[in-house]
């Protein structure tokens, strides 16, 4: 076996444990920002402001692989959603508006953009990123003037 296949067959194994990793942990520790599966599971921060949007919840072809907090590049707190699709994956990310510099699509209080397209599987088809970018705008949309603020977005 050459050195790419196996890192072809190690690198979705790595993700599907650290993200096994990091629900663990957080569920654990008592976060409010527990992953969820797809069979349900505790609330989430971001379930009211993302009509309950979940691990395994799919948006047109595109499955949710995981949810979870990380730093933008300037440091803000921002919601990484990972999206799959015939093992090739890309990335939506939320963020407060007035944190958030650049993002292609803002809503009232929230800057969403994408990135980070990993084609591992079959190639992304143009525009898809920016597609799901604007599914979950959507989402935010219709339900940011009734629901709570994200905290780990403050």
């Amino acid at each position: 076996m050459q050195r790419r296949d196996l890192a072809k067959l190690i690198l979705p194994l790595l993700l599907v444990v650290g993200g096994y990793a990091l629900c663990r942990r957080s569920g654990t520790q008592g976060d409010s920002a527990v992953a969820t599966s797809a069979v349900g599971g505790p609330t989430t921060s971001w379930g009211p402001l993302l009509s309950g949007l979940k691990q395994g919840d799919t948006i047109g072809e595109w499955t949710v692989q995981n949810l979870s907090f990380n730093k933008a590049p300037n440091g803000a707190p921002q919601l990484e959603i990972v999206f799959e699709r015939k093992r090739s994956f890309v990335s939506v990310y939320v963020g407060r508006r007035e944190n958030t510099v650049g993002a292609p699509i803002e809503t009232q209080r929230y800057a969403v953009s994408h990135g980070h397209l990993d084609p591992q599987g079959e190639p992304i088809p143009e525009g898809a990123s920016g597609q799901l970018a604007e599914k979950i705008a959507e989402r935010i949309r219709a339900n940011e003037a009734t629901a709570s603020a994200i905290p780990e977005l403050q």
